[in-house]
């Protein structure tokens, strides 16, 4: 089966390789850098809006919003389109969901509300995660039902497959490559 493939980026940390290769491989790059001259709230709204806009321009069968911020996004956009299926991969939570400052609390209200609206008024959605952790806390904090929420073999380590094991030889050195942030378990 052939699909036809468009994709909305943030390209201004992306270098022209990369740009290219997209296209060689048939897929549609559509820019959407924010605009970082403007105000924070100015700048959410002018990349929602013009996200909504490219999105009913191309009229997709089915959309990804890949992190939680784009879901969240994603979610609020959905109330205006007729997509036959919004899918919402929850990459990881971020450190914004655990932080305690009033803007941040203020947002995962305004997500709680947003993706709790969506499942009253829409049924054509799925939230996919990585993770079970982060499957359960979203599901039980934003009252996400189950039925759409799916969780597939993503990134990290199953702990009950790689048990600790105390070894008698050398030290093993490990690197992890990261955001400095309690989420990732630094």
């Amino acid at each position: 089966m052939h699909h036809e493939v468009e994709l909305i980026a943030d390209v201004s940390n992306s270098n022209e390789k990369n740009i290219y290769k997209l296209k060689q491989a048939g897929i549609n790059l559509h820019i959407l850098n924010r605009n970082t001259n403007i105000n924070k709230g100015m700048s959410y709204l002018s990349f929602i809006f013009y996200l909504l806009k490219l999105i009913r321009k191309n009229k997709p069968d089915c959309v990804f919003y890949i992190t939680l911020e784009l879901s969240f996004f994603g979610s609020l956009i959905s109330y205006f389109l007729n997509t036959k299926k919004s899918i919402f991969i929850i990459t990881g939570l971020g450190p914004f969901f655990f932080k305690n400052d009033f803007k941040y609390k203020i947002f995962n209200k305004l997500q709680q509300y947003s993706f709790l609206f969506l499942s009253k008024v829409k049924s054509n959605f799925y939230f996919v995660f990585l993770n079970s952790v982060d499957m359960e806390l979203l599901c039980h904090q934003y009252k996400i039902k189950r039925l759409h929420c799916k969780l597939i073999h993503g990134e990290g380590i199953d702990k009950l497959e790689f048990r600790y094991i105390k070894r008698e030889e050398d030290v093993p050195k490990f690197l992890l490559a990261s955001r400095l942030v309690q989420s990732k378990g630094i």
